[in-house]
């Protein structure tokens, strides 16, 4: 058996003649847009090895082979087959009415054996059954002619033992005849002795345990007629019928099942199919399989890229982020990890895991441990999370010295917040936590004044209009200039309240950039 060159436990169903592994059904690029199934890894087309790797035995598939007739279709038949036979046996000369019943049950059992060599699990349409089965009676007739004779003229002329042993060797390759006879369609090369003998060697043990199985059935039906008796000869008729009916198509169904499982001892590719609607693999499946497959092959970089991609094409599938995350982890790629925390860190919230964002700075902080945020919002965040989970260290760390970084950072106050509870959580540290409630105080009346000044001078540019009535609303307005006399104690006050407020905005800017701040120093 092949195993798959990147599952070693799954079988192979298909070889890529271009990478030279096998592969198996996860590994493969089956999208209809592609036209048939490709390798993932160099889009070649792949050569299918069938279900020979696959295919589990027989034995181990008889309880599905028993409930395969049970279907609607089937036990129509099997019933409606036994009642035409039970029938015709007490009406004189209704051999063609047999025939045509046996026929189309045997019709019938073919197109199963037929179905399920081709990888076919669910039972055929009933319709299989129409054409053709008294033509396939006499076929099956003249096989059995065909082996009489051959036992009549071994003993003839090479004497009753010989005669006896071929008898028996008949007997027991049968369903190797049957089989024979189902794949190539031809009487004589069904009773082949040597096509025989290579098919049995080929099947081996396999071949033994479906003989059994066909005896045990055989035998129950006989049990029918000795618990039954013979005072009720049509009911036993009728039931006997029916159990052998059931059997037959099982035992072809067995029989098919046998050509499927050795198809690469007998030179046959098939595909298992139990009936669904065939359905390629979905994008995101396909470049799950991509990923799965870079991973193996050592491709980290690849591996990567794939996860970018994956975010982008699937916003709403949140593990893929995880993955990436605990990939770049894995493999220490500590410069893309950098890259890729800030994405990380915004995703988490969205996702409902805000919870995974502590023990994933730690985690980062044993890659990276000078890792320090590029944004003031995701040095807050990681601040206030850090100071939640009992970390104030780690949260001193990302808020020390923010107001100068980041200046114009709108929760500039809410952060210095965070500081003063993570500064009254360490022991020794009341200087500097009184030092934060001055900064916050500060902070938080340098912004009003900042607001209070930018409203004013909006609303001090802001234009103002008076409504014009009459005829003088058609008159152009006589335009104001520097020169004009009346002018110039209107803009004159305009100007100085212009620049007192525009001198308080700027004290207020200058303030927050830290430029008359008190410095806060923190001993390690």
């Amino acid at each position: 058996m092949e195993y798959c060159h990147f599952h070693p436990l799954s079988s192979a169903t298909f070889y890529c003649d271009h990478c030279l592994t096998n592969l198996c059904d996860h590994c493969v690029d089956d999208s209809q847009q592609r036209g048939g199934e490709r390798c993932i890894s160099c889009a070649k087309q792949l050569i299918s090895l069938g279900a020979a790797h696959s295919a589990e035995p027989f034995w181990r598939k008889l309880k599905e082979a028993f409930h395969y007739p049970l279907n609607g279709q089937s036990l129509t038949l099997i019933i409606g087959v036994a009642l035409m036979t039970s029938v015709a046996a007490f009406i004189p000369f209704a051999i063609v009415f047999y025939l045509m019943a046996v026929g189309a049950l045997m019709r019938y059992s073919f197109a199963c054996l037929e179905n399920t060599a081709n990888g076919k699990m669910t039972a055929p349409d009933i319709t299989e059954a129409y054409e053709g089965g008294v033509l396939l009676i006499f076929q099956l007739i003249g096989i059995v002619v065909i082996m009489t004779a051959a036992v009549f003229g071994v003993n003839q002329f090479l004497g009753e033992g010989l005669a006896r042993l071929l008898a028996v060797f008949c007997i027991l390759s049968f369903p190797a005849i049957i089989i024979l006879f189902a794949l190539n369609r031809n009487m004589f090369d069904a009773v082949n002795p040597l096509s025989i003998i290579q098919l049995i060697l080929s099947v081996g043990l396999s071949y033994g345990v479906l003989l059994g199985l066909i005896l045990v059935m055989s035998a129950s039906v006989s049990v029918i007629h000795e618990l039954i008796g013979a005072e009720f000869s049509f009911i036993n008729a009728l039931l006997q019928g029916i159990v052998s009916n059931f059997y037959t198509i099982v035992a072809f169904h067995i029989m098919g099942y046998m050509i499927f499982q050795y198809q690469a001892e007998l030179g046959f590719v098939a595909r298992e199919d139990h009936g669904g609607i065939a359905k390629g693999k979905s994008e995101q499946d396909l470049h799950n399989a991509k990923i799965d497959i870079a991973l193996k092959l050592g491709h980290y970089s690849q591996v990567v890229d794939l996860f970018g991609e994956a975010n982008k094409k699937f916003p709403n599938e949140y593990n893929y982020y995880i993955r990436c995350f605990d990939f770049l982890c894995a493999t220490k790629q500590t410069d893309r990890l950098e890259k890729f925390l800030p994405f990380y860190f915004d995703f988490l919230p969205k996702a409902q895991r805000a919870d995974q964002i502590y023990p994933s700075f730690k985690r980062a902080l044993g890659l990276i441990p000078s890792y320090l945020p590029t944004t003031a919002k995701l040095r807050h965040q990681l601040a206030e999370q850090c100071q939640i989970k009992g970390d104030p260290k780690s949260a001193l760390r990302m808020l020390n010295g923010i107001h100068k970084h980041f200046p114009s950072y709108a929760k500039l106050p809410a952060a210095y917040e965070v500081m003063e509870r993570a500064l009254g959580d360490i022991p020794n540290m009341d200087k500097q936590r009184a030092q934060c409630k001055l900064l916050i105080q500060s902070l938080k009346q340098k912004s009003a004044d900042a607001e209070a000044a930018k409203q004013a001078a909006q609303a001090i540019l802001k234009p103002k209009s008076k409504p014009m009535l009459g005829k003088s609303a058609l008159r152009p307005s006589k335009e104001i200039t520097a020169e004009s006399p009346q002018s110039q104690p209107l803009r004159k006050s305009e100007q100085q309240k212009l620049r007192a407020q525009q001198l308080a905005e700027k004290n207020a800017k200058g303030d927050l950039e830290g430029k008359d701040l008190p410095p806060i120093e923190f001993k390690p």
